[in-house]
């Protein structure tokens, strides 16, 4: 698996289009854990003007998994909102009390071999690869009674 890691500094933000009307849920962000920064981190949904329309719950780094001095895997933030199809919104990285170190730091990793962002603009690989998520949502089932 090759890795192609942004360095969070201020804000890492990737934009997509939603390809249905879905109540979403949350989102799980392909993050990278260098050593063991401080600080908290969320996500902001902004709509396609960068105006921010709901932030997520706050994540704090210590309770990103520390089995070793390195992480990379999908942290979840809850952050519920309806999405209407064909429109385009941004997903935004955002920390509090972190500051980037080189000897610590959090990054978000692009989709670069697993593939779980459709992208429609190229070049698309490498390092021009969107930064890996999912995309969470609520479903409607529908229940027979008897």
């Amino acid at each position: 698996m090759i890795l192609q890691v942004h360095e969070l500094e201020t804000e890492l933000k990737q934009k997509f289009r939603a390809v249905d009307n879905v109540n979403m849920y949350g989102v799980r962000l392909h993050l990278y854990r260098h050593l063991l920064p401080v600080g908290s981190l969320f996500v902001e949904l902004r709509n396609s003007n960068n105006v921010l329309i709901k932030t997520s719950e706050v994540i704090d780094i210590a309770d990103i998994p520390q089995t070793e001095d390195y992480f990379h895997g999908y942290i979840r933030f809850l952050i519920s909102h309806p999405l209407r199809e064909g429109l385009e919104y941004f997903l935004a990285l955002k920390s509090t009390g972190y500051s980037f170190s080189e000897s610590a730091f959090i990054g978000w990793c692009n989709d670069f071999d697993l593939r779980r962002v459709r992208s429609n603009y190229a070049p698309n690989a490498g390092i021009s690869a969107p930064l890996g998520f999912e995309l969470w949502a609520y479903e409607l089932t529908k229940r027979r009674t008897n």
